[in-house]
């Protein structure tokens, strides 16, 4: 027993003296949250074809069972746990920041997890245009802010604000399979210091996140492989053109989501839940008339425009833009990437009818960078998702340019994202409660 006792020791006091012990953490922020991630990303997809083949069968219904559902996800988050409201970025970056880590019980706690799950369950199969990326972030930065308290305990030191970078980017890793996107969007838009620090185990926990991903959803695309025509000069011009375009319209969003959230939430609690039922009703009825690639997560319009050959009418174009402004204005828990990538999309597809249709899919794929870059001011992220979601390794300058140009466009409007002027606003909220 005692030269048990002794090997132990020693081993531990190995691991502890070349700081092995610190990076189990990590590697546990990794494993859960890879585990975590896919299984909302299973559950969240077959709510959400559940409620496209009910929607269909009983589209009249609807009427009645989207208010009824999307009221539900708004009381769930408004009466058990407000901090769950929306996508979740926001309040995570809010907690990275050393300043406003004592925000973390409210952001980051299992409570919240439970409710995000919940929440966003409900909205997606009433109908709601939420993604689920935005939420993966978040209950990943759950996940760390847990394991953080019990490695605390145990005695391993460890810096809160680098965990939560660490999970909040393994989250983006499992939620796309896109591992390198993970740790783009961790240096470009989740930590605002120098990474040389803790740069070792960040890569170690997103590329465990993207392998438990991989290991339990198999190793797939996001977007597939589709089709793009080598580029010339001349699409290149109209690819920076249309992507310009994009990044204004991107910027533009998330400058109106936050002035319609705002207003919803100076409105009486009975107003608000008015608001949404008639939010729900307006996305049924969109359904009904318009087809569902008008409501949803927008994957299904993604897939059209990029591998298909139909055309695109104005008023999809439109539905896409307005349909996820309506659903993230309700506060129930939902993202906004994936609407925001078809929003881009479904952009991008309609002004090559315009263009020139040969470059449908590479439009597509340029308004999808260059409207995400609009709302969350992270170019290089979003080029390099779209870039791992299609593997269309030749097509990297094009996507750059996209990139550049849809920067260059939101600047127009704006310097902040939507997350930036979101974590203001609950910096504003705190100060007023103080």
């Amino acid at each position: 027993m005692k030269i048990n006792n002794v090997r132990d020791s020693k081993i531990m006091k190995f691991l502890s003296e070349r700081h092995y012990i610190d990076h189990v953490p990590f590697i546990s922020v990794g494993v859960i949250s890879g585990v975590f991630c896919c299984l909302y990303a299973i559950l969240f997809s077959r709510i959400e074809r559940m409620g496209m083949g009910l929607i269909h069968q009983y589209p009249y219904w609807f009427f009645i069972i989207s208010p009824a559902f999307l009221c539900l996800s708004f009381l769930i988050v408004q009466k058990i746990s407000p901090g769950a409201s929306g996508s979740g970025i926001p309040q995570v970056m809010a907690c990275i920041e050393k300043s406003h880590q004592h925000l973390a019980p409210r952001f980051l706690g299992i409570r919240v997890l439970i409710v995000k799950i919940t929440s966003s369950i409900l909205a997606i199969f009433s109908s709601a245009a939420i993604g689920r990326e935005g939420p993966s972030l978040q209950i990943s930065a759950v996940i760390a802010h847990k394991i953080g308290l019990v490695a605390q305990r145990l005695g391993i030191q460890i810096k809160t604000e680098q965990l939560l970078i660490a999970g909040a980017s393994s989250g983006l890793a499992a939620a796309f399979n896109t591992p390198i996107g993970g740790i783009v969007y961790a240096i470009e838009e989740l930590s605002h210091e120098h990474l040389r620090s803790f740069k070792d185990v960040l890569l170690l926990s997103v590329v465990i996140a993207g392998f438990t991903a991989q290991i339990i959803m198999g190793n797939y695309l996001y977007l597939g492989y589709p089709f793009i025509a080598p580029s010339t000069m001349n699409s290149i011009a109209i690819i920076s053109v249309v992507s310009l375009g994009c990044g204004i319209l991107g910027s533009f969003f998330s400058l109106l989501l936050t002035k319609l959230i705002r207003w919803r939430a100076q409105k009486t609690f009975k107003v608000q839940l008015i608001i949404v039922a008639l939010i729900a009703v307006a996305l049924v009825t969109a359904y009904i008339f318009l087809g569902e690639r008008t409501v949803f997560s927008g994957k299904e319009s993604i897939n059209f425009v990029l591998f298909n050959k139909g055309e695109l009418s104005l008023s999809e174009i439109l539905l896409r833009f307005i349909s996820p402004l309506l659903s993230s204005m309700t506060g129930v828990a939902g993202g906004i990437f994936a609407p925001s990538l078809s929003a881009g999309a479904t952009i991008g597809g309609y002004m090559s009818q315009m263009f020139d249709p040969s470059l449908r899919t590479i439009l597509g794929l340029s308004g999808m960078i260059s409207f995400l870059t609009g709302v969350t001011r992270a170019p290089i992220t979003s080029f390099v998702l779209v870039l791992e979601m299609t593997d269309r390794h030749s097509s990297v300058f094009p996507m750059m340019f996209a990139a550049m140009f849809g920067s260059l466009g939101a600047h127009i409007i704006g310097s902040k994202s939507f997350y930036e002027t979101s974590v203001d606003l609950i910096k504003a909220n705190e100060k007023e409660n103080l």
